[in-house]
């Protein structure tokens, strides 16, 4: 299960924003002077964009961030994708985010922009409730490959590339047992988190974020007896690629970074040890965001 806990008072706090979204740049700003007439410290943390978001990172200090982040939590202004990417640094130092939705979906965010200072109200006296989510580790090695390690909040996705247009053979392991071999455009592993994202596009399952599993999707298969799996949390999946020679094969973390796959390499996915920590404050539920996001039990007329 999710781990949940009260929150306690927050006594300072990283902004992060992104820089390619006018509204997170003024609102960060804004946020920036208000905390400090309050007596709070503050910093606000740069995203350049999300497409190779681990690298286009900017700090006060003009620096990609090489560890924690300033702050006792980060208010995170941009959208889900700005999230994901803060999650990968924020999650191994055990911070706790508040994402303030300023994309154009916010499925993640815990908070609206017309509401941000009543948030902060609530964060800076801890009136609030850290809930874990579920990351995920990806090892990608080989026979001359020394391994590389990379973590996830939604998913890993290996597929092909961007050249030609033809399946992948791939096979699946769990915890060294042969899954199957597919015929696909690639296969997902996801993360409870994920399951609304990419995986759900793939015909993958909506899991609530309470319930401790990941997810085996494929990516257009090329079969009719073949669907998701869903797996336990602790369970370690492997994936290679029979036809890697001559196609064009991509590894790609929360759809932000990609890692090419070669010849006689593989991929391993787990539960990461390090779970991103939200904030929650309450304003809405799994279900409701359902509802209002994705349109779940909105009948045609």
């Amino acid at each position: 299960m999710t781990a949940a806990a009260a929150g306690g008072p927050v006594r300072s706090l990283g902004i992060i924003v992104h820089e390619q979204k006018p509204a997170a740049l003024a609102l960060g700003e804004e946020l920036h002077a208000w905390l400090a007439d309050r007596g709070v410290p503050s910093q606000i943390i740069h995203l350049r964009q999300e497409s190779g978001a681990d690298e286009q990172w900017r700090t006060a200090e003009g620096c990609p961030p090489s560890g924690r982040l300033f702050g006792d939590a980060l208010l995170v202004l941009g959208g889900d994708g700005t999230l994901l990417a803060a999650s990968r640094i924020a999650a191994p130092a055990g911070q706790p985010m508040l994402s303030v939705q300023l994309g154009g979906f916010g499925f993640l965010a815990g908070c609206r922009p017309e509401r941000a200072q009543a948030c902060l109200e609530r964060v800076l006296r801890g009136d609030y409730r850290i809930v874990e989510r579920v990351m995920l580790q990806m090892v990608i090695q080989g026979r001359e490959r020394a391994p590389e390690t990379h973590t996830a909040l939604n998913d890993v996705v290996v597929a092909k590339g961007t050249t030609l247009a033809r399946l992948l053979h791939l096979r699946a392991y769990v915890d060294d047992c042969y899954v199957a071999a597919y015929a696909a455009d690639g296969l997902i592993v996801s993360t409870p988190t994920g399951s609304t994202a990419y995986s759900l596009s793939a015909g993958g399952p909506l899991v609530h974020p309470d319930v401790d599993v990941l997810m085996l999707t494929p990516i257009c298969p090329h079969a009719l007896n073949v669907r998701s799996l869903v797996l336990p949390a602790a369970a370690e999946v492997k994936l290679t690629v029979e036809n890697v020679e001559d196609s064009e094969v991509l590894v790609t973390v929360d759809g932000q970074t990609g890692v090419p796959l070669g010849p006689e390499e593989w991929v391993t996915v787990s539960r990461s040890a390090q779970p991103a920590r939200f904030i929650d404050l309450g304003e809405a539920d799994f279900f409701q965001r359902l509802r209002e996001k994705l349109g779940w039990g909105e009948r045609c007329r």
